[in-house]
């Protein structure tokens, strides 16, 4: 139906692979803005600063929360923290390698900037 609306305001005459995934992404992400209000302020704000900043590697995650954060979590319990925004469907974490510097996982927000720091501002 949203697929449909899309293809409508593109004045097509069909609905196209593209339209679908659009109103797939639409819907997606309104139901896991609904799951916002039931986060923790660190989840919240960990949200907030990887929104603002992705791609985002783990180590520049625990700067930018350690500055901003009046009693900052420990960095092996904020990955944690992250790992279950990622379990959550929030945020996408990636593997990447670094070469001879070792690996580090790179963070961004499954859910549109703009939707999301609106929706955090309201809560």
């Amino acid at each position: 139906m949203k697929a449909g609306r899309i293809a409508e305001r593109g004045n097509t005459g069909k609905v196209s692979v593209e339209n679908l995934r659009k109103g797939f992404e639409d819907v997606d992400s309104a139901s896991l803005l609904k799951g916002l209000k039931y986060l923790s302020e660190e989840e919240k704000l960990l949200l907030r600063i990887i929104a603002e900043n992705q791609p985002l590697n783990s180590g520049r995650v625990h700067e930018l929360y350690a500055g901003i954060s009046r009693s900052p979590l420990k960095e092996r319990r904020l990955r944690d923290t992250i790992l279950g925004l990622e379990k959550k469907s929030f945020v996408s974490g990636k593997q990447v390698s670094l070469g001879n510097k070792g690996k580090t996982k790179e963070y961004s927000s499954k859910i549109p900037k703009q939707f999301l720091l609106n929706e955090l501002a309201k809560t």
